[in-house]
């Protein structure tokens, strides 16, 4: 699993650190980090809410 938010988030410190030589928008820089997940990785919109949602289906939550 992914999470959207940590990519958001990864995607404003590359902006503000000015690695960005395209000056793409923070949506296309999300896009590029986003677009070659690996087959079956699931892109989720925030992993704090799809953990209980997980774990009411019998998945557990290690660290």
């Amino acid at each position: 699993m992914a999470c959207h938010n940590a990519i958001w988030e990864v995607t404003a410190k590359l902006i503000a650190s000015g690695k960005n030589p395209d000056h793409a928008s923070h949506e296309a820089v999300a896009a590029e980090l986003t677009n070659p997940l690996i087959d079956g990785v699931v892109l989720t919109p925030g992993i704090v809410a799809t953990i209980p949602e997980l774990q009411q289906v019998g998945f557990h939550y290690a660290a």
